[in-house]
């Protein structure tokens, strides 16, 4: 996904391949943010923490059912601005049922 928003971004970098322009290489340090971010947002959108919140999803729950990792779920959450939206929503709380269910 970061690689794709490389290029959804129309990123001007040379890359690997000259008829594949997938594969970028030497982008700038802006251009890198720029790709995490947006990786990060197509990965875990506003309306899917959204949901998330309004079902009360755990992070272990999120991770099962976005296949995302657990650092990209907290980082979407904490810049989302969704705790202090849904207040009530705890998902880094570990719920015994998660416990149970990675053993």
């Amino acid at each position: 996904m970061h690689e794709l928003s490389h290029y959804l971004l129309d990123h001007q970098t040379p890359y690997l391949f000259s008829d594949f322009p997938l594969f970028y290489i030497d982008a700038s340090p802006l251009q890198e943010l720029e790709a995490n971010t947006l990786s990060s947002i197509l990965l875990f959108p506003r309306k899917a923490i959204e949901h998330c919140a309004k079902n009360s999803f755990s992070i272990h729950r999120i991770k099962n059912e976005y296949g995302i990792s657990e650092q990209l779920i907290r980082k979407e959450i904490n810049m989302s601005g969704a705790l202090k939206q849904f207040k009530g929503w705890s998902p880094f709380k570990r719920l015994a049922i998660d416990q149970e269910s990675e053993i």
